[in-house]
């Protein structure tokens, strides 16, 4: 989809010229209910195709502004974005080319800059950005690089745009490219979506889910869940049938939790998995959870482990819970 850049560009150049001249030159006259209603309902080239007359029609922004106020999401976020091409395209142009990483400043080491600088500065644009990024990840998805999608959702999440929770919660869904499925996911956890939580509960219950998917809702759960999020967490860490980097992260999350529980399932795990990475986590958990029992476990741990980053981490976690 590389190609809406050049489209944007034609664009942005059309709106910049065309907008302030005579209607004569420029206004299109279109049926706006039906191509209106072909932008909310279609993606990719259709989309943009409907959303490029709603920008340039006759008069389309008293119709737009009237659907700027409606209750249904999808109508009143094209209403937005197309308003905003029509009155915002040099700053919708800044935005893009942010998030392509072109920022004046001298490059850190690697050549290019990275996910959080190009964030940080979207972020600057202000909130009038934000139905550009809405457009991106709900409609276009014009991206298919790591790097570019994560900025775009990186800035939703520095702008706290708690608006585009309808959107967001579009993409959870299975038939979402996974990367913009996940980030999504992400997305609403750090804007902690509360409503989201049950979905995101079933997701990580769901073996035909990618690890990736699993692992993204359950740290979004934890952020938005409602009841305590210590019962999943240690579900899945109690399920042996999970994968193991499914566990270790539901390990460490319990970790920041307050649960009678705790120890005594981390004993019970420890005991029972080979995995050397979930012992770590759970060994430095027993740092901030364990007692004496946890200190004997942990002593008759080190006489039999041979790995040196383990051995440290059991002295570590000894050590913390003598000075509790």
């Amino acid at each position: 989809m590389e190609h809406h850049a050049g489209k944007r560009l034609f664009l942005s150049l059309f709106l910049l010229i065309g907008l302030n001249a005579s209607c004569s030159e420029t206004d299109m006259a279109i049926d706006f209910d039906k191509v209106f209603q072909k932008a909310v309902e279609s993606e990719g080239g259709d989309y943009l195709a409907a959303r490029d007359q709603l920008i340039l029609a006759a008069n389309g922004d008293v119709f737009l502004k009237k659907e700027i106020g409606n209750p249904q999401w999808e109508r009143r976020w094209v209403a937005r974005i197309a308003d905003g091409w029509r009155t915002n395209a040099p700053l919708y142009d800044r935005t893009n080319s942010y998030i392509d990483g072109k920022i004046t400043g001298p490059l850190p080491i690697t050549g290019k800059f990275g996910i959080d600088k190009r964030a940080k500065k979207v972020e600057s644009l202000g909130a009038d950005v934000v139905p550009r990024l809405v457009e991106i990840i709900w409609k276009t998805k014009e991206y298919q690089d790591a790097e570019r999608i994560s900025t775009v959702f990186a800035a939703l999440t520095r702008l706290e745009a708690r608006d585009a929770i309808p959107p967001l919660r579009s993409l959870t869904h299975r038939g979402v490219p996974e990367l913009y499925r996940g980030k999504a996911i992400a997305t609403l956890g750090y804007l902690t979506d509360k409503a989201s939580a049950p979905e995101f509960q079933s997701i990580v219950k769901d073996p035909l889910e990618t690890i990736y998917i699993r692992d993204t809702a359950l740290r979004a759960y934890v952020r938005t869940s409602a009841s305590n999020p210590a019962d999943l967490l240690i579900d899945v860490l109690r399920d042996a049938k999970n994968p193991a980097s499914l566990r270790n992260t539901a390990a460490s999350l319990l970790v920041y939790q307050e649960d009678d529980r705790i120890k005594d399932v981390f004993h019970h795990i420890l005991k029972g998995t080979p995995d050397e990475e979930l012992q770590k986590t759970i060994i430095d958990g027993l740092g901030r959870h364990g007692d004496k029992e946890s200190m004997q476990l942990l002593e008759d741990l080190m006489q039999t482990t041979t790995n040196d980053a383990t051995k440290m981490i059991i002295e570590d976690s000894i050590d913390s819970i003598k000075h509790k």
